[in-house]
């Protein structure tokens, strides 16, 4: 019965986007503390349901959450299935088909759709280590507003751990460097900007609709592309890593020195993801130039000696 309710629950706030605690206790003729208790449970499972104050208040569930079906197993949902094929009769309405629809989806749920693209000759993977089906779920949501040129609400976490509510429209995404961005007008800057897809925490595609403007998203990327200014790199590596160094910057960035040793000279992106991928590397490299990016590296060396011998 538990879980049933639940299932119930969550379809409920997914269909209808919002609704109030009174409304799912009507719904389910119990109280609303009991439908508080649901709430919770639902949400120390991994769903993202969050609780909008105000008159037009309630409970939601972000755009880009979808369930899949590791959420249930196939037993289950054949069972859950079964059991609304049973209630058929005591409906007048096609809600059930409906749902029944939804669920066998889930149920059918294919391999190749965890790829945000996959042919013959290319796979593309969106996904993370971490939380792969939720970082696909945001490129799929900005797919969906890119599509239908609709604005995205959502909540962004800036470089310098500043999060506010920004509305957005879309008109592009982009992959650089391993890194997903997308591309659209701010509404609160009043500018075009880029955002990485892994500092927006959650978001929701609004009915309202934007006009494309016949701005260049290319010179965009080309200008302003990362946070940080380039900065121009030199570093030399051991042997032992070299197939690594290739496969980050290419080939034609690496020379040999008269000395044997395998230099690069590179432009990159500075700031703290520069140095993290530096430090990765361990004592298999040098840096060369320039001076301020070797004695931080050092620094940083320092503090990690500390934090062991501590």
């Amino acid at each position: 019965m538990q879980s049933g309710v639940m299932f119930g629950i969550l379809i409920t706030i997914l269909n209808k986007r919002i609704v109030t605690r009174q409304y799912l206790a009507d719904k389910f003729e119990m109280s609303t503390r009991t439908i508080g208790r649901y709430i919770d449970k639902l949400a120390e499972g991994g769903i993202p349901i969050y609780s909008l104050r105000g008159a037009n208040g309630g409970y939601t569930i972000p755009d880009d959450f979808r369930m899949d079906k590791s959420y249930f197993t196939i037993d289950e949902l054949g069972r859950i299935i079964s059991s609304l094929e049973a209630t058929k009769q005591g409906f007048n309405d096609k809600q059930n088909d409906i749902i029944i629809d939804k669920i066998s989806n889930l149920k059918n749920f294919k391999t190749e759709e965890k790829y945000l693209l996959k042919s013959k000759t290319l796979i593309i993977d969106a996904g993370t280590w971490n939380n792969p089906q939720k970082f696909r779920n945001k490129i799929s949501t900005v797919n969906k507003a890119i599509e239908e040129s609709r604005t995205i609400t959502m909540s962004y976490t800036d470089k310098n751990d500043n999060t506010s509510i920004r509305e957005f429209a879309p008109y592009c995404l982009a992959l650089r460097e391993g890194i997903w961005y997308t591309i659209g007008w701010c509404y609160f800057r009043q500018d075009f900007r880029l955002f990485k897809l892994a500092r927006i925490n959650s978001m929701k595609i609004n009915d309202t609709h934007f006009e494309r403007t016949n701005y260049d998203v290319y010179q965009k990327l080309n200008e302003h592309f990362q946070d940080n200014d380039l900065v121009e790199i030199k570093f030399e590596f051991e042997p032992s890593i070299r197939a690594e160094i290739e496969e980050w910057l290419g080939a034609d960035a690496i020379t040999l020195t008269p000395d044997n040793n395998f230099l690069v000279s590179a432009s990159l992106y500075g700031g703290n993801e520069l140095k993290r991928k530096l430090l990765s590397f361990g004592s298999e490299i040098k840096i060369i130039s320039p001076s301020v990016l070797k004695e931080e590296i050092l620094v940083e060396c320092r503090r990690i000696d500390r934090v062991y011998n501590d």
